[in-house]
């Protein structure tokens, strides 16, 4: 008889994997050093975890949503012309904030946690970010708030891209500096978006139509060597 899984000890597992990850790196860390760690038999570790990649995907997974949590729900009004031309940027600044919080994990070993890269281990929770992301660029454009680019998740993808090298080095740097950082990036990111050209209805409809489209046909990410 299969033992039964306990929900309260994977959240566990997880915190022990992060800590021994931070202590040893990633490539060094064995199995049965995080049950040790955990406090439950290697056997029970394989319940939950089938290997020390599915532990970092699990990592990867919950450092995507969190940033969807905040980014999704804020990027059509933080590009909405009509609001805070603040906006953007604070939610700029709470991408990076996350990013520092983790920095430990981001900077452990890039195949190992796969915070922001294109990487098998976060495939799934990155895609789905894409694609939330995608949608609220599709929307922005369809409405003229923002230029008109082809494919609304190949951009949302672009900007991830373009963020990854950005924020690894955001997050080594002092306050001073990621200030600097930080505002370049988002007054980049504000110029390739905000400059757009108000449609008439016709296009509009064309364009909306097309962008929906293109968020629910299955799309291949474009893979970013490191």
């Amino acid at each position: 008889m299969a033992r039964p899984i306990d929900p309260e000890k994977r959240p566990a597992i997880l915190k022990a994997a992060r800590a021994v990850f931070l202590e040893k790196g990633y490539a060094e860390t064995r199995m049965s050093e995080i049950a040790a760690h955990a406090g439950v038999a290697v056997g029970t570790l394989y319940l939950y975890f089938e290997s020390k990649e599915s532990i970092a995907r699990a990592m990867a997974e919950s450092f995507y949503k969190r940033i969807e949590e905040i980014v999704v729900p804020e990027l059509e009004p933080a590009l909405d012309a009509r609001t805070s031309p603040d906006r953007f940027r604070q939610l700029v600044h709470q991408a990076f904030t996350i990013a520092v919080e983790e920095r430990e994990l981001l900077l452990l070993c890039p195949s190992g946690f796969a915070g922001y890269a294109p990487h098998p281990h976060s495939k799934d929770a990155r895609e789905s970010f894409l694609r939330q992301m995608g949608a609220s660029l599709a929307t922005l454009m369809a409405t003229g708030r923002i230029r008109r680019y082809e494919d609304p998740v190949v951009l949302a993808e672009l900007i991830v891209a373009l963020s990854q090298p950005v924020i690894r080095t955001y997050i080594t740097l002092g306050p001073g500096d990621r200030e600097r950082y930080e505002a370049i990036f988002t007054e980049f990111i504000e110029n390739a978006l905000m400059q757009s050209v108000a449609p008439n209805s016709s296009q509009s409809h064309a364009h909306t139509e097309a962008s929906l489209t293109q968020i629910k046909t299955p799309h291949t990410p474009i893979s970013f060597s490191k």
